[in-house]
Order: C-alpha cells, then structure tokens, then sequence
C-alpha cells in the first residue's frame, strides 16, 4: 500500500490504508523510491506495528 512522506520524512498515515486489515500484530518495511533506486528501512529486520480493534 502507498504511504505518503512529509518534508520532515515522518510518515503520513491514514486508517482508510488499514482499515481492511485484522487487528494483530504486523512486520512492516518500507520502501522509498529515490532518483537513484529503493531504499529499504529499516535496512536489517523489519518494524513491527499492533493494530488494535476499533471501539466503533
């Protein structure tokens, strides 16, 4: 899924880009697209995200 990254390189999130997944733990990468190629992070292993149930 594309993920947008503000000036400051924080990421730009958004609940509809996950809404469709379970809650649960998941192994996240990303993958930036530079002038020069992709660029992994984090570059050894992955980040792990919890998403949590909605109360809704």
């Amino acid at each position: 899924m594309d993920t947008l990254v503000n000036d400051d390189e924080s990421l730009i999130a958004s609940s509809a880009n996950l809404a469709k997944l379970p809650a649960g733990q998941y192994s996240v990468e990303l993958w930036q697209t530079t002038d020069t190629g992709v660029v992994v992070y984090p570059s050894n292993g992955q980040a792990i995200i919890t998403l949590m149930p909605s109360i809704n």
